[in-house]
């Protein structure tokens, strides 16, 4: 098992201490690096060969930054990189090597690696580049954070004019609900009159009420108030709903991670994301019936499926746009795989060609226009699927479509 040591209190620049993980088969180098960074005031995990260091940061998904020897049994540091690199997992590594031959460190950095050390150890220079992979690791996680309140702006536009229509129609059905609720006032009190008037002005009573029932247009009114407040109801429903899918998208959680409601995600997600659906094509749903939570976070598969579905949209729009006549469609699905829930989501948008969808996963790449996409979206899908032991492929063709399946694990019984 790793050893993990905590050195409590604030870095130099003020900040929480980082769990930090180090891979170093040396005992004596291993000793020396957990005092240097302990005493930087960092959480050390500490682990003695590679195949231990690459399982801890696939389980532990809140380290964030690596320091691994280069020459390891089980994997060696440029290994544990790729992998990383390969499954989503982001994690800043930096490798220690006696190697200082400019191909060797290429390689590493293109491996994978964020930066490298060589041995032995200068423990200013150390220092100073876990203080540079840090102001990395904060500034991506500022970069998380502003991109989820690019989105909330991006859709603020359709989602006030979704809130606005329902609103309208409350609006409406109340005013009228208001007119003929004075109308009925006026029948009752007519009503009440007869019932208590001497019974010689009886006739004058009850041709008093027939006046007040013809004004009021009773039959009209009975006809067309049920359907009001029905519509009414539906509204106030609406704006409910929507405000409650803006709670999960917006939500910076409570600390606990809420296993996940499969087919629920997907019907908030779906209606955050189609705000923006221009398209007269189709959205069509076909989700299985009884399926169990997954132990992927209810927010963090929400927000995936956003991206997902927002993508699909777009692409569907793009392919509308450049070819006359064509109608859009989306399926989305969702079944019971046994250890795994499966979501697909289909589109018949402009699709991907080979080159771009062996990039779509990686960090800050994006086709979209200069200012329109930051290439972080289907970055965070994979990061969201494999730290819950889950995984997400893609099948597309450039005029036919695309299909992503977004695999999570299931909640034990």
């Amino acid at each position: 098992m790793p050893y993990s040591s905590i050195s409590r209190g604030l870095d130099r620049f003020g900040r929480s201490p980082m769990r930090i993980l180090i891979a170093e088969d040396c005992p004596v180098t291993r000793r020396y690096l957990l005092a240097l960074v302990q005493k930087w005031g960092h959480e050390v995990i500490l682990t003695k060969d590679g195949g231990e260091a690459y399982e801890v940061l696939m389980r532990e998904t809140d380290i964030s930054m690596a320091i691994l020897d280069w020459e390891m049994p089980e994997m060696v540091g440029p290994e544990i990189c790729e992998a990383l690199q390969k499954s989503g997992r982001v994690v800043y590594s930096i490798l220690l090597t006696g190697r200082e031959d400019a191909a060797d460190i290429a390689y590493a950095l293109n491996k994978g690696a964020s930066d490298y050390v060589c041995k032995p150890c200068n423990p200013i220079v150390l220092r100073a580049r876990v203080d540079a992979g840090i102001r990395l690791v904060d500034m991506q996680e500022e970069m998380a954070r502003m991109q989820k309140l690019e989105s909330l702006g991006r859709l603020s536009a359709g989602l006030a004019h979704e809130i606005n229509t329902p609103l309208q129609y409350i609006f409406t059905n109340l005013g009228f609900l208001e007119e003929s609720f004075a109308d009925l006032a006026r029948v009752l009190e007519a009503a009440t009159a007869c019932i208590e008037c001497d019974p010689s002005q009886i006739t004058q009573s009850i041709e008093s009420l027939r006046e007040s029932a013809e004004a009021a247009d009773l039959q009209f009114l009975t006809g067309e108030i049920p359907g009001a407040i029905a519509q009414t109801l539906s509204g106030v429903r609406e704006v409910s709903a929507i405000v409650d899918t803006m709670r999960g998208f917006s939500d910076l959680g409570d600390g606990v991670a809420k296993p996940a409601d499969v087919n629920r995600a997907i019907e908030e997600a779906s209606t955050l994301a189609f705000l923006e659906w221009k398209t007269n094509g189709a959205v069509e749903f076909d989700l299985a019936a009884d399926l169990p939570n997954s132990v992927c976070s209810h927010a963090n598969l929400f927000q995936a499926l956003v991206h997902l579905l927002t993508n699909a949209s777009h692409a569907v729009e793009s392919a509308c746009r450049d070819r006359e006549g064509h109608t859009g469609r989306i399926q989305v699905s969702s079944k019971d795989c046994g250890e795994l829930i499966e979501i697909a989501i289909d589109d018949n948008g402009t699709g991907m060609a080979a080159d771009v969808r062996s990039r779509i996963f990686d960090p800050f790449f994006t086709t979209k226009e200069v200012g329109s996409g930051k290439g972080q979206g289907l970055c965070y899908v994979r990061r969201v699927a494999t730290e819950c032991g889950g995984s997400i492929d893609v099948e597309s063709q450039v005029g036919v479509g695309t299909t992503f399946r977004l695999r999570v694990p299931r909640q034990a019984a």
